[in-house]
């Protein structure tokens, strides 16, 4: 684990994945892996809570420390609650 994020805070917005098969990681839930790795204290977000639980699963599988939220970045409202419950958290 990296420390070059140590002490920040990231929201990632998309970091679910995608529903299907995909052979790959996303670019949502690799760059919120990606900071947790480095050290952030991560919020996982995507439309579906389901996927954004799902990577902040792997973070803390991985010793990170991560919560999920459900978002659509489309309504004002919901990136306020986002941003809510980032700073309540």
């Amino acid at each position: 684990m990296g420390t070059r994020l140590q002490d920040k805070i990231a929201i990632v917005v998309g970091a679910g994945q995608s529903p299907g098969p995909t052979p790959a990681i996303g670019n949502g839930r690799a760059t919120a892996m990606l900071f947790a790795r480095e050290g952030a204290k991560v919020l996982s977000v995507d439309r579906h809570l389901e996927s954004a639980e799902e990577t902040a699963e792997i973070i803390r599988k991985e010793g990170g420390d991560a919560a999920a939220h459900a978002a659509d970045v489309t309504v004002e409202s919901d990136m306020q609650a986002m941003v809510d419950a980032c700073v309540e958290r």
